[in-house]
Formats: C-alpha cells, sequence, structure tokens
C-alpha cells in the first residue's frame, strides 16, 4: 500500500508540475512520462480542478506463463496509455 501511495504522490507532482508551466496548453498536464509509458488521463467537468488518471497499469498481465509467478514489471516508456476509463472489475 505505501508504495502505491508513493507511486500516487509522485504521479501527482509530476501532474501538478506539467500544469504550472507557462505557454503549455491544459492537455500537456494530462499527460504523464512514466515507465508504464506515456500515460494520459482525463479531467471531469464535473471536477474541472481534478486531474484523473484511472486503471493505470504497473505490472505485465499475468496470463500464460506468468500466472503463478511474481508480477512482472511494466517497462514500455514509449507507449502512449490512455486510462480515460476504470477497467472491468473482477467478479466478486
Amino acid at each position: 500500500m505505501r508504495v502505491v501511495l508513493t507511486i500516487l504522490f509522485r504521479f501527482s507532482l509530476a501532474a501538478a508540475f506539467l500544469s504550472s508551466r507557462p505557454g503549455h496548453a491544459p492537455n500537456d498536464a494530462l499527460t504523464v512520462p512514466m515507465t508504464s509509458g506515456q500515460v494520459h488521463g482525463k479531467v471531469d467537468p464535473a471536477l474541472p480542478n481534478v486531474h484523473q488518471f484511472l486503471g493505470i497499469s504497473y505490472a505485465v498481465p499475468p496470463v500464460g506463463d506468468l500466472r503463478w509467478t511474481a508480477p512482472q514489471p511494466l517497462n514500455q516508456p514509449d507507449a502512449r496509455i490512455e486510462i480515460t476509463e476504470l477497467p472491468i472489475s473482477c467478479v466478486q
């Protein structure tokens, strides 16, 4: 949990830094470089002061040979990932 909170904190700092740069469009603040790729979020019109980054992947999906192994880091820094919607939830 501490790792996730640290990542989210760093992510929010990066977003705040990018949005404060003069001469850049507000949309620039919605793209943040991470090891998972260039993640692009959204601004909900109902909450215009909140940048939303929904469903960030931090590991390679555990399918096939990775099914029962430790999580593998997702390292694709050149990929552009749209994270504007939450992924489908698991059935409870």
